[in-house]
């Protein structure tokens, strides 16, 4: 579940690190943020508080952030597709 650094690590400084690849405003951010980036993203998601994310099983959890991503990625893709065409 949570990577540990090592000469493999992508931008992960300690155990549980944000690869930087997470919605929540860039690599810095990410960097600075990690997990609790992710669970402000999971409660703007779900629309509700972040004591909710807290408690949320880690399945579900896991699950959104996938979405979250997912979503991000394929947005991101539209955007240069309607860029190319413009």
């Amino acid at each position: 579940l949570f990577q540990v650094a090592g000469k493999d690590d992508k931008g992960q400084e300690q155990e549980g690190g944000d690869d930087g690849k997470d919605t929540a405003g860039g690599n810095e951010f990410s960097r600075k943020w990690g997990w609790i980036a992710n669970v402000d993203g999971v409660a703007e998601t779900c629309r509700c508080s972040w004591d909710v994310v807290w408690d949320m099983p880690v399945q579900e959890f896991l699950n959104i952030i996938c979405y979250r991503r997912d979503k991000n990625e394929h947005e991101k893709q539209e955007i240069e597709k309607w860029k190319m065409t413009h």
